[in-house]
């Protein structure tokens, strides 16, 4: 390899680590997590933008601006909308490993603390987020 090569290729190296390792101007939840649709065995129960999945239900951001949280009891039928229409039928086996590949699509994969559930309770002017029942 010819001198000014090496020079041209470690300049590249030395740049991609400082400008790669630096990930502070990335904020979690920027992107738009994947539009769901929740169905109940009773019907539809909600559908919007999954905000994260957890291990006792989907917060989903409706229409409306509606936050609603959809317990996994009462969930029947999941349908994200990214690369088509894949329903996912709870409580299936492989139900769980469907709901975590859906938490890395919604927008909070890291999940939600009480502390930002306040702030989106607040910004979306909500007390509370409304449960779906049975």
């Amino acid at each position: 390899m010819r001198p000014h090569g090496f020079v041209v290729l470690a300049s590249l190296g030395v740049m991609a680590c400082v400008i790669g390792g630096n990930l502070d101007y990335l904020r979690a939840g920027s992107a738009p997590g994947v539009h769901v649709e929740i169905r109940t065995v009773r019907g539809r129960a909600a559908a919007g933008e999954l905000l994260t999945v957890d291990s006792t239900g989907l917060l989903v951001l409706g229409p409306s601006k509606e936050l609603v949280r959809v317990p996994l009891a009462v969930a029947d039928l999941v349908e994200p909308q990214r690369g088509g229409p894949v329903w996912v039928r709870l409580p299936e086996a492989s139900a769980l490993r469907d709901l975590d590949q859906m938490r890395l699509m919604s927008r909070f994969p890291q999940g939600v603390s009480g502390d930002l559930l306040g702030k989106l309770l607040e910004a979306y002017g909500q007390d509370s987020v409304r449960v779906v029942r049975r």
